[in-house]
């Protein structure tokens, strides 16, 4: 019987120490969630200097190719 209880104990000490990381995860997520945006840009649509074939958008003109 003790050692069923002390197989309970540590599968519960491992389950508690599971989910200390959910919630830690849990809050690092909702603190940058609530921070500000981040900045994030669009990529450069059309000729970059070097590239061999620019990336093909919808009604693109051949203006778009590097010179």
């Amino acid at each position: 019987m003790r050692e069923e209880a002390e197989r309970v104990r540590a599968a519960l000490g491992e389950a508690e120490h599971v989910l200390q990381r959910l919630v830690d995860a849990r809050a690092t997520v909702a603190e940058v969630l609530s921070g500000p945006p981040s900045v994030v840009t669009e990529p450069e649509r059309g000729a970059v200097a070097g590239s061999a074939v620019p990336r093909r958008d919808e009604g693109m003109a051949a203006q778009v190719l590097a010179p």
